[in-house]
């Protein structure tokens, strides 16, 4: 009798540190792809319904347009300062409603910046929301003023003409805010060439790797920022 009582008594130990093994893992599964976490800070809330999947928050049904009205009210009203903005709301294209929101945000004392963003994805009907932590970086204006027009195109000697004020600010402030780097650049699938105000920027990216922004002004990177390269791609297409 004893030995069964030792048996069962090990077996239930074994079953407690597997279902914690099981938990551990599943937890570690749940936020693997977040630089950021918004549970882990008093002054980033989650908005009520948000599911964690790995690398973003998924809610049912159309409700970007909900999160974004709630984001743009708490942050602020908890210490957080607009640095970006962009969303479909500016669109009158109904066809771009999907695209949802975009913003960065910083504040005192914390290190670099946040952003928070949302787009509506139609084949799962679900809205996802992304956080994403940005340490601070060291990075050059290379345009201080947006200009009216600008050149894009596969390479310098055939680009098209874009005049779309929320286009071009779109481009030149992720150019803006891409970091400096004394990196060569490494080659991509895709590149595109940007005119912009006489100073030729080339743009190196493909999905999921470092994107090379190159110039006479020197050498950028930032991260694959799916926004930026959604960005790039349509207006390569627009004007095919």
């Amino acid at each position: 009798m004893p030995n069964k009582q030792f048996l069962a008594f090990g077996i239930v130990i074994i079953l407690i540190v597997a279902g914690w093994m099981t938990y551990d893992k599943a937890t570690d599964d749940t936020y693997e792809g977040m630089s950021i976490i918004p549970e882990e800070h008093e002054d980033i809330p989650l908005y009520d319904g948000l599911k964690p999947t790995q690398s973003d928050y998924v809610i049912k049904g159309n409700q970007w347009r909900d999160i974004y009205h709630f984001y743009t009210s708490e942050l602020p009203s908890l210490g957080w300062k607009a640095t970006y903005h962009q969303t479909a709301l500016d669109d009158d294209d109904a066809s771009n409603d999907w695209a949802g929101f975009y913003t960065r945000w910083e504040k005192e004392g914390f290190d670099g910046e946040i952003s928070v963003s949302a787009s509506y994805i139609e084949s799962t009907e679900e809205t996802e929301v992304r956080f994403n932590h940005m340490t601070a970086v060291q990075y050059t204006t290379w345009f201080e003023k947006v200009p009216d027009d600008i050149c894009v195109g596969k390479d310098r000697n055939h680009c098209v003409e874009v005049t779309d004020e929320e286009i071009i600010e779109f481009l030149v402030s992720y150019i803006n805010h891409a970091s400096d780097s004394s990196k060569v650049p490494k080659k991509r699938e895709n590149a595109v060439s940007i005119d912009i105000d006489n100073t030729f920027v080339t743009i190196h990216y493909e999905e999921d790797e470092i994107i090379y922004i190159e110039s006479s002004k020197g050498i950028k990177t930032m991260k694959p920022e799916t926004e930026f390269i959604e960005g790039l791609n349509n207006i390569i297409n627009d004007n095919k």
